[in-house]
Order: C-alpha cells, then sequence, then structure tokens
C-alpha cells in the first residue's frame, strides 16, 4: 500500500464507522475515552510536581551549603561566636541563595 491511498482509506473507515448502527463502537469508545483522558492529565501534573519539588530539594541543598561554606558571612559569624545559638548572617544569605536558585528554576 502506497503513502497515497492511506487518506482514501481513513476516510472510508470513518465512513464505515459512521454508518454502523450495531456495535456501537463510537458509544463505547467515548466512555473509555473519560477515564484514559483523565489519567493521561493526572500523570502530566504528577510529573511536573514531580521534577519542580526535586528542584526546589536542589535549590535548598545547595543553599544550605553555600551558606556555610569557607569565608562566607555565615560561616565567619560562626566562627567568631563564643556560645551556641543562631546565626543570622548565615540564614539570610541560605534565603538569599535558594530565592536566587528558585527564580531561575521556573
Amino acid at each position: 500500500m502506497t503513502v497515497r491511498h492511506i487518506p482514501g482509506r481513513v476516510t472510508a473507515l470513518v465512513s464505515r464507522l459512521r454508518r454502523d448502527r450495531e456495535a456501537n463502537v463510537a458509544v463505547m469508545f467515548a466512555i473509555a475515552a473519560i477515564p484514559v483522558l483523565g489519567m493521561v492529565g493526572a500523570a502530566t501534573d504528577y510529573s511536573l510536581a514531580t521534577r519542580m519539588k526535586a528542584k526546589l530539594s536542589s535549590g535548598a541543598d545547595s543553599a544550605a551549603v553555600a551558606s556555610i561554606s569557607q569565608f562566607s558571612a555565615g560561616w565567619t559569624q560562626a566562627m567568631s561566636m563564643t556560645t551556641n545559638g543562631p546565626v543570622p548572617n548565615g540564614e539570610s544569605e541560605a534565603n538569599d541563595i535558594f530565592n536566587g536558585n528558585a527564580y531561575c528554576l521556573t
């Protein structure tokens, strides 16, 4: 069969489907198409959410590592502390790095 014959065959099949009143193929197809389309939509949404979660997790990891890297503001403040406690410079630096990475992720 050549490529030229394909449109004619498709037209003939569609015509035969429209004339056929015995098997209710169109009704069965319509009923089956509803859950299939729903599953395709759910799979697309899930894959998008999973990809975004991975990107945000990667951004949070890189912000945490960068904020405590040697000679960063957080590291310098932590090294000058004499007691335990919060390190606000490191926290603000991590937030800045994460926000910069999150802007690039979208």
